[in-house]
């Protein structure tokens, strides 16, 4: 059974029921949102908040046990994107080389995994789909 908690900040309070008892989590998130923000709140980058979003996940008392799939969607998008605008512009810690998609990606995905040790594997991927 797959249960789609959505996105938004307003539904977020209420999954914390779905998540009893599952044996993985999926989580997608768009590499092509490194510039924009959120439209519910202006000030918020949409990529931060979806990082910040998946380490509360991670440190969910529900979740220790279950696996964690990451997609880190709209690779497509985002190789096109990176070639013009500095992924630094909205990610001060960017040390790599400009307009590199591959530096970018990899970059991205050690913000969602962070450092530390886990109790369950992160599985991780990149993915073009709408």
């Amino acid at each position: 059974q797959f249960v789609d908690v959505g996105g938004q900040r307003s539904e977020r309070r209420k999954w914390i029921h779905c998540f009893e008892d599952v044996p993985s989590i999926i989580f997608f998130a768009a590499l092509s949102e490194f510039n924009r923000n959120l439209i519910e709140d202006p000030s918020v980058n949409r990529l931060k908040e979806s990082i910040a979003l998946f380490k509360t996940v991670l440190k969910n008392s529900f979740l220790k046990e279950c696996s964690k799939i990451l997609f880190l969607n709209k690779e497509d998008i985002f190789d096109k994107k990176i070639q013009c605008i500095d992924l630094k512009e909205n990610f001060d810690d960017y040390n790599g080389k400009r307009w590199d998609p591959d530096n970018g990606k990899k970059f991205i995905l050690n913000k969602f995994l962070g450092s530390g040790k886990r109790k369950s594997m992160i599985y991780h991927h990149t993915t073009v789909a709408t």
